[in-house]
């Protein structure tokens, strides 16, 4: 198991994403870890995700968190819009969403 990136000393549990696949979810702040690919998949429009996310994140800055797979240091940059700042491992490409942020990401991308 991998320790969340947001609450020290704390193992992530694995979701049933309803996909197919585990997302991997912090049982205290209720952040969630995507590896590379299951963010994409658990949004509601995969292709308008996929499109949005081709430049990369925006005006991206060091994170203090580290990463939970590879435990190198983050990024932090704003996914799909500045509006929505995101840590990413630029090694392994997973993507750490705060709480709730899922629904946030699929609110932009109507606005795309």
């Amino acid at each position: 198991m991998a320790e969340c990136p947001r609450c020290a000393f704390t193992e992530m549990n694995e979701r049933d994403s309803g996909l197919g696949f585990p997302i991997d979810e912090c049982p205290e702040c209720g952040g969630r870890w995507y590896d590379l690919s299951e963010l994409e998949k658990v949004s509601k429009d995969p292709e308008k995700f996929r499109k949005a996310q081709e430049g990369g994140l925006k005006r991206t800055r060091p994170s203090e968190r580290d990463c939970p797979r590879c435990r190198r240091k983050l990024v932090n940059g704003g996914l799909i819009s500045e509006l929505l700042r995101v840590d990413c491992c630029e090694t392994c490409r997973g993507i750490w969403l705060d709480k709730n942020e899922i629904a946030l990401v699929d609110k932009l991308l109507q606005s795309v």
